[in-house]
């Protein structure tokens, strides 16, 4: 009889070798904590399967995108499930699953509209039928976006995912608010914030697409006026400083939630993703508990009970507004390649 968990820790391993020139420590310790959760959820199988969907649909040349937070997972980057390097990009496996969650958040995943049919006919030749757990998840959903990028591909003969993320054309043609057909970007508004943003790394386009939703719409004028320097934000203490750097002092992604939480208040990584989802409630007496909680964590590390508060009251301002950067990143590279092959080739 197969051993499913074996399977699935070789298959990991020999897919970090295929991502990383160099696995690092951090690198193989995060991959275990995974595994090792993973193993004892007993969302084993799913992995497996979704890894023999991907490795098919690519033998096929059928694009294929995990689009939720999947993309915090490194056992689903070596599994080729994402595409997104979740060590570079500083993505959480703890905001898609931890030990608490017993029911598993499925992968999300978007495929070429051309490809869907013949990548359902195939797990339901391989399965006997499309597992049910597939389908409320909202599994394997057609992306048209996908079929513009393959098309794009194949007429002018280069690899998307080869292309490189610092492109100066890419970028200056977004400064200058050129966004129409550019996935995710297209908007009138967005074109002018472009504008004003001049995004110059794909960290840039990432944020403002997290921004760009109901609500932290409106920080997108304050992102872009610390972003060029006319009013940047810092605050009084060097550990949020670091974590809020790339959005310009910005609470932008839930990640950067719960990584305050842990790096201030001393919470796992977990407890700091209940703790977002408690402050998300918006429910005052829900949020004085962990206000109680996060000033006794923080005393703990050092703080004083005053910049402690202030770090609070921060995380309650922007908590309920806070994007999935996992979410964002994977869509914010599909907006890039869509951009980058405008600016080159179009």
């Amino acid at each position: 009889m197969i051993d499913e968990d074996n399977v699935l820790t070789n298959l990991t391993m020999k897919g970090l070798e295929k991502r990383y020139a160099d696995i690092t420590d951090a690198v193989q310790e995060r991959a275990q904590y995974e595994l090792e959760t993973i193993i004892k959820l007993g969302f084993t199988g799913q992995f497996l399967l979704a890894a023999d969907c991907a490795d098919w649909a690519g033998a096929q040349g059928i694009p294929l995108v995990s689009n939720g937070a999947t993309a915090g997972s490194i056992v689903a980057y070596a599994l080729g499930i994402t595409n997104i390097d979740p060590i570079k990009y500083h993505l959480l496996f703890e905001r898609y699953i931890t030990l608490e969650q017993h029911v598993f958040p499925g992968f999300h995943i978007n495929v070429s509209e051309a490809g869907r049919d013949a990548l359902i006919a195939y797990i339901t030749r391989k399965c006997g039928a499309v597992p049910d757990d597939f389908l409320m998840h909202d599994e394997y959903l057609g992306l048209e976006v996908l079929d513009t990028i393959k098309n794009a591909e194949d007429r002018i003969g280069i690899d998307i995912d080869t292309i490189p993320l610092d492109d100066r054309k890419t970028f200056t043609m977004l400064g200058n608010g050129d966004s129409a057909g550019v996935f995710g970007f297209e908007s009138e508004e967005m074109q002018t914030f472009l504008k004003l943003a001049k995004p110059d790394r794909f960290e840039d386009l990432i944020a403002l697409y997290a921004l760009n939703h109901p609500g932290p719409m409106d920080n997108i004028p304050a992102f872009i006026d610390s972003k060029m320097k006319r009013k940047p934000l810092k605050y009084p203490n060097y550990m949020i400083n670091k974590i809020l750097k790339e959005t310009y002092g910005f609470i932008v992604y839930q990640e950067q939630v719960m990584q305050i939480f842990h790096d201030i208040a001393g919470y796992t990584l977990a407890q700091g993703n209940m703790a977002r989802r408690t402050l998300g409630k918006m429910k005052i007496e829900l949020i004085e508990k962990e206000r109680a909680l996060f000033l006794l964590g923080a005393a703990a590390k050092g703080m004083s009970t005053y910049d402690a508060d202030k770090i609070f009251e921060l995380l309650c301002q922007y908590t309920p507004y806070a994007f999935n950067k996992s979410h964002a990143a994977t869509y914010a590279m599909m907006s890039y390649q869509t951009a980058y092959l405008k600016a080159n080739f179009s």
